[in-house]
């Protein structure tokens, strides 16, 4: 947003921004902004100037193009030329949720949840909410347990859920209120609005592939190739066991045919000294 001072006590205001006047009046003015009208006690004189939005990447930048330089101060009357809002500071469970704007997300291994919060909400509220379904679950390990589980909620994608403050996808129809041929800027405001959303599902569906099920199976294809080698190796020694074995036998049979063979020789030897 930009004020600029004519010399006249008079200044334009762009469309764009919300104006409240705290002593003055704010005529209807055009296209090109409305005219800032000043009266008997100049002092109390300003504009307040809110962001459409909400979260840090909203922001109100008021500077002079011309003229008389003026004061400008935020909420809590600290000199600046530009302020930016805050996102969301939400705890769900007792873990800190990503906030932007009055969005906030949260992705753990038991909760994978995104929320708007109401603007009228204050500071400090404590609220509470129960999941009692929805959404895919997905069996990770060879254990029914919560830990080896994993879930994934889609949200409605239809054209009366798809959309946001500027209005729904469906509105778009022909002779819709953001009809093409109605309001050009207003469809457009939709598109933009409808691509981030589809865009976000997709990162998370992408997320949740690379993340969670594609390093899942290289885990599961690892312990397999572990199994595979073990079971191989025991294979191996009992082979090798089975062959000693086999060998030791072998060993013993040779080991007793030649006891016997000596013990048929003594008697022979005897006779053959009586017979000399």
């Amino acid at each position: 947003a930009a004020v600029g001072d004519g010399g006249d006590g008079t200044a334009a205001v762009t469309l764009s921004d919300y104006a409240e006047l705290s002593g003055g009046v704010v005529d209807v003015g055009s296209q090109w902004g409305a005219a800032l009208l000043g009266n008997s006690d100049a002092a109390n004189t300003g504009l307040l100037f809110k962001a459409n939005e909400y979260g840090s990447d909203a922001f109100v930048s008021v500077r002079a193009l011309n003229g008389t330089s003026f004061t400008v101060t935020d909420q809590n009357d600290q000199v600046t030329t530009r302020n930016a809002g805050t996102d969301v500071d939400v705890l769900v469970n007792g873990i800190r949720a990503v906030g932007k704007g009055l969005q906030a997300s949260i992705n753990t291994a038991a909760l994978d949840l995104t929320f708007s919060i109401f603007e009228t909400l204050t500071d400090g509220t404590t609220t509470g909410f129960r999941i009692v379904g929805g959404g895919a679950q997905f069996q990770l390990g060879p254990d029914v347990v919560s830990n080896q589980q994993a879930r994934l909620g889609v949200q409605s994608v239809n054209t009366a859920k798809l959309g946001g403050v500027a209005g729904r996808l469906f509105e778009l129809r022909s002779g819709g209120p953001k009809s093409l041929t109605g309001d050009v800027n207003g469809a457009a405001a939709v598109i933009d609005e409808v691509i981030a959303q589809i865009t976000t599902l997709r990162g998370r569906l992408g997320a949740f592939q690379r993340t969670t099920v594609e390093t899942n199976i290289n885990s599961l294809s690892d312990a397999l190739e572990n199994l595979t080698a073990a079971e191989s190796a025991i294979r191996d020694a009992d082979f090798a066991a089975e062959s000693a074995a086999l060998t030791r036998a072998q060993i013993l049979v040779q080991s007793g045919v030649s006891v016997l063979s000596i013990a048929n020789q003594n008697p022979q030897a005897v006779l053959a000294l009586l017979r000399s």
